[in-house]
C-alpha cells in the first residue's frame, strides 16, 4: 500500500472512532474540570474536597432564605459533621440555597457541557446556571429526581452552553422544614471547534503512523 493511500485509511479510521467514541472522548483533559464536595467541614464558602479544575478554585456558598420573602433575616445555614445517616450535612429552614461559582477554560470553544449531580433532603425549589459573560445560547438538557435510603434524594442536571463561557454560577434551592444537602458534584468540559478535532484525530494519526515505522 502507498503511503499516501495509507495515510488516507488511517485519518478515516482515527475520525470514525472519534465519532463512535463520542466528542467528550476525543477532548484533552486540560478542557474539562471536575470538582466534588463532601463539605468535610464547616468553610462557608467552602473550597471542593476534590479539585481537579486547572483553571482555578471552584467555590459553594450556602444561605438560608424564606420562600415568601427572601430579604427576611433568618438564621442559618448550619453545618452538621453527621446528620441524617451522612457526613459533613449542610441544613437550612426553611429554604436552603446554594450557589456554586465554576472557572472554566477562557478561550471561546464551540460549545460546553455541564453535569451536577446533588445529595439532598426536601423538595428541589429552584435552579439556574448563569455564564459569565451572559448571552449564546444555554439549554438544559437534563433534570432528574432520584429517591434514596432514608429520604435522601439525588438531583441530576446537565446544561449545554454555546460558546463556552469562561465562568459559571450554579444555584439551587431545596426548600423543606429541613432542608439538607450532603455533596454536589460538578463537572465540565469544553468542546473545540470542528477544526481542532480534526487537528487531535491528524496528531493521533500521526502517531500511529510513527508506531507503524517502529520494528
Amino acid at each position: 500500500m502507498k503511503k499516501v493511500e495509507l495515510r488516507k485509511c488511517v485519518l478515516a479510521c482515527v475520525s470514525c472512532v472519534f465519532f463512535l467514541a463520542g466528542i467528550s472522548e476525543a477532548v484533552p483533559a486540560e478542557r474539562q474540570t471536575y470538582q466534588l464536595w463532601t463539605f468535610d467541614g464547616d468553610d462557608n464558602p467552602a473550597a471542593p474536597e476534590v479539585d481537579e479544575n486547572p483553571f482555578g478554585v471552584a467555590t459553594a456558598r450556602f444561605t438560608v432564605t424564606s420562600p415568601e420573602d427572601p430579604l427576611e433575616p433568618i438564621v442559618g445555614p448550619v453545618w452538621y459533621q453527621e446528620l441524617s445517616g451522612r457526613g459533613g450535612v449542610w441544613f437550612g429552614h426553611p429554604k436552603l440555597n446554594a450557589s456554586m461559582w465554576i472557572p472554566n477554560r477562557p478561550e471561546a470553544d464551540q460549545y460546553k457541557e455541564i453535569w451536577v449531580e446533588v445529595g439532598f433532603q426536601g423538595y428541589v425549589d429552584n435552579f439556574s446556571l448563569a455564564p459569565v459573560p451572559a448571552g449564546g445560547i444555554v439549554r438544559q438538557t437534563e433534570y432528574a429526581v432520584v429517591d434514596e435510603e432514608d429520604n435522601w434524594k439525588t438531583l441530576t442536571l446537565a446544561w449545554y452552553i454555546e460558546p463556552n463561557p469562561y465562568e459559571e454560577l450554579l444555584c439551587i434551592g431545596i426548600e423543606n422544614t429541613g432542608a439538607k444537602i450532603d455533596y454536589i458534584s460538578i463537572e465540565t468540559i469544553c468542546v473545540p471547534e470542528p477544526a481542532s478535532i480534526c487537528i487531535l484525530a491528524a496528531g493521533s494519526a500521526g502517531l500511529l503512523l510513527r508506531r507503524r515505522r517502529r520494528p
